[in-house]
């Protein structure tokens, strides 16, 4: 019989449909999706701070900020929106998915132009902890490389002269030798993607269970790195350089051969025609 929109959806309703059945116009038919996305932590989200224009929260890790690529639900904005009634949020810095720490947020357009501009004017530092693999150098150390992105999609970025100007800080804290790690303290002075684990990296140094520039990737990319493409270039020209010359002494010698050959070809004819 034909199907009310007023009815309410039963399980009796819910059956196989034959192709010979005909629909009147007052049914509707609503197609129902279902997303799955990726787990996270159920780690609750500690809030700092809350006030009338800002918000201060402990973000922790394999969150991502922002609804993107497989994440809607289990994302920060949507958690605190849905489990703590907090919408409407400006987001004045960034931290990655799988990077703990604290989140300041501005609750009002004007409060996010303040903080935004304090953050531009570098009144506002950030530091980081980082658990590294190996032991780091004691005392200060300085990374002044380009970073460049070679992958949008995948949110893959490498050192490269190509790459924007970056430059992060690191200081020595302690070193585990059990686990072959240092504790090190990070100071990103620019803000570019991926800046502290691709310069950590580039180091030799890789966050311990960083899963894209981590020892077990294929992306080890650092000065033994470059030295090694040095010498695999320098290997290359000398080989073409080589073969450049090989070829270079190959080619006077073939008219030499076919004049010789010439010429014996003359003295026999010259032979058979005094004979």
């Amino acid at each position: 019989h034909p199907l009310s929109p007023s009815l309410p959806l039963s399980p009796s309703l819910l059956r196989p449909l034959s192709p010979s059945l005909s629909l009147s116009l007052s049914p509707s038919l609503r197609p129902h999706y279902v997303r799955h996305e990726p787990p996270v932590t159920d780690q609750q989200i500690e809030i700092l701070h809350q006030s009338v224009d800002m918000l201060v929260i402990d973000k922790p890790a394999s969150i991502p900020v922002h609804p993107c690529g497989r994440y809607r639900h289990n994302s920060l904005l949507y958690i605190l929106a849905k489990e703590h009634d907090l919408r409407d949020l400006h987001c004045v810095h960034r931290l990655d998915r799988l990077t703990s720490g604290i989140m300041i947020f501005a609750r009002t357009a004007m409060r996010a132009a303040e903080l935004a501009e304090l953050i531009k004017s570098k009144q506002v530092a950030k530091q980081y902890l980082a658990r590294v693999m190996g032991r780091f150098a004691e005392g200060g150390t300085e990374v002044n490389q380009p970073i460049l992105v070679v992958n949008h999609a995948q949110g893959v970025c490498r050192v490269d002269s190509t790459g924007k100007e970056s430059r992060t800080r690191f200081e020595f804290v302690s070193y585990d030798s059990e686990s072959d790690t240092s504790l090190v303290r990070c100071y990103p002075l620019t803000g570019r993607m991926h800046q502290i684990r691709v310069h950590l990296q580039w180091l030799g140094h890789p966050i311990a269970n960083d899963p894209i520039y981590g020892t077990s990737t294929r992306f080890i990319l650092g000065p033994q790195y470059d030295a090694l493409a040095e010498q695999t270039m320098t290997s290359q020209q000398q080989q073409q350089q080589s073969q450049s010359q090989s070829q270079s002494q190959l080619q006077p010698q073939q008219p030499q051969q076919q004049q010789q050959q010439q010429s014996q070809s003359d003295s026999h004819q010259d032979d058979t025609y005094l004979a």
